[in-house]
């Protein structure tokens, strides 16, 4: 019976050694406390965030890349995780930078539409109105005559800067009754 317990008793020692060795070990691997808070890097430029994230031992990885207007080239434009979340240290946040070069977008046909017809399909293309010039003309008032891309005259198709001005030459009515 003595051997008994004395076995019982073994096994119970033995087993709470390997729970606390298990429990330690995993606390080890996990790196269990070992947190950081994710900081703010939107806005801010590519080599700053990662020398930032870096020191705060996290691993920043560019995964991504968008064209926004509102931040300058190289800047980051989203990360994941959010700011202020606790992560641990050696945890990889994955970073949206805005790219270098600006889209291009198709110059659509303006020619024969009216001028508010050519402002909407110019602002559904992600292009500007510009300069509207009017020229005395028999096809009535407002349509466009010609469509113009940094002073020359451009053809529908031509890739352009996404955001640019097209400038418009307009018709505008001549009586031929008055004129005479």
């Amino acid at each position: 019976m003595v051997k008994f317990f004395k076995n019982v008793l073994i096994s119970i020692v033995i087993s709470v050694i390997i729970f606390l060795g298990v429990d330690y070990g995993i606390q080890y691997y996990t790196k269990h406390g070992e947190t950081v808070e994710v900081p703010n890097v939107i806005g801010k430029d590519r080599q700053e965030v990662i020398q930032e994230l870096t020191a705060l031992n996290l691993i920043p990885l560019i995964h991504y890349s968008v064209y926004t207007d509102s931040l300058p080239k190289f800047a980051i434009s989203d990360q994941d995780p959010e700011e202020k979340r606790i992560v641990k240290e050696g945890r990889k946040i994955y970073l949206t930078i805005n790219s270098l070069p600006k889209p291009k977008v198709r110059m659509p046909k303006l020619v024969d539409k009216s001028k508010n017809l050519a402002q909407a399909i110019l602002s559904n293309s992600g292009l500007e109105m510009g300069k509207i010039n009017e020229q005395y003309s028999l096809f009535g008032t407002g349509v466009v005559i010609q469509q113009f891309y940094d002073g020359d005259t451009i053809a529908s198709g031509k890739l352009v800067e996404k955001g640019s001005a097209i400038n418009l030459l307009v018709s505008k009515y001549i009586d031929v009754d008055s004129v005479y």
